[in-house]
């Protein structure tokens, strides 16, 4: 099922929170913008309308153990899989308000990602991941086609994503295929990002005309130099 949103807008209080969105969901999706853009409002409104989890850093914990709190005994073999690669080092029988910091976001992910309906969304919560776990569990959504948002503040994530929408002030102000989202410089920059290195030192060398493309693999760009 794909999830449309067509000039949809949002208001509270008299404040105009979303306006005019349009949005398709049917793909792995970046939502970047700066503070209070709106990015988590439009989760909030897929959780609330459309059933799609949002996962944030959230510690609160209703079970005495990990077990009962991610329903471990009702889990296929796929997902007690993940569940012990993931928490390797952690004895399920604790009880959650127990675990490290680190641990219980990673439990937190994996509640939300264990009770989905083919979407999920992470509001600003990957960032806390180390990469191998972040990269494993985006493996794990694309084979099991379970469609994502990623909400960062790390451009390098939009290399994960099909889709990235910009939002300022409640307001989509660009969209596209993420990768052609990373060349707008001028925009991100002014919005307050850092782009990714290989991004960055491509355009910089295209500005003195010794590349004609944009590498993001650092090996084919040395050997692109070096012919």
């Amino acid at each position: 099922m794909e999830i449309v949103l067509q000039n949809y807008n949002k208001n509270i209080n008299g404040v105009d929170i979303l306006k005019n969105i349009n949005f398709n969901f049917n793909c792995n999706i970046s939502l970047i913008g700066t503070s209070n853009s709106g990015k988590t409002s439009l989760l909030k409104f897929l959780e609330n309308d459309y059933n799609v989890p949002r996962i944030y850093k959230n510690f609160m914990f209703f079970h005495s153990t990990v077990e009962d709190e991610i329903k471990y005994i009702l889990l296929n073999t796929k997902q007690k899989k993940m569940v012990n690669d993931l928490l390797k080092d952690i004895n399920l029988s604790i009880n959650p308000n127990m675990l490290k910091n680190n641990d219980k976001i990673k439990l937190c992910i994996l509640k939300g990602i264990l009770n989905n309906n083919n979407y999920v969304s992470f509001d600003n919560i990957l960032t806390y991941l180390p990469l191998k776990d972040k990269e494993y569990i985006l493996k794990y959504l694309k084979q099991e086609h379970i469609n994502y948002i990623i909400v960062s503040n790390d451009l390098n994530d939009l290399f994960n994503t099909d889709i990235t929408y910009i939002l300022n002030e409640g307001s989509i102000i660009a969209s596209g295929a993420s990768q052609k989202i990373l060349l707008e410089e001028k925009l991100l920059k002014r919005l307050g990002f850092t782009l990714p290195f290989m991004i960055d030192l491509s355009l910089k060398l295209k500005d003195y005309n010794l590349i004609k493309d944009i590498y993001l693999d650092k090996e084919l760009l040395v050997n692109k130099l070096w012919k």
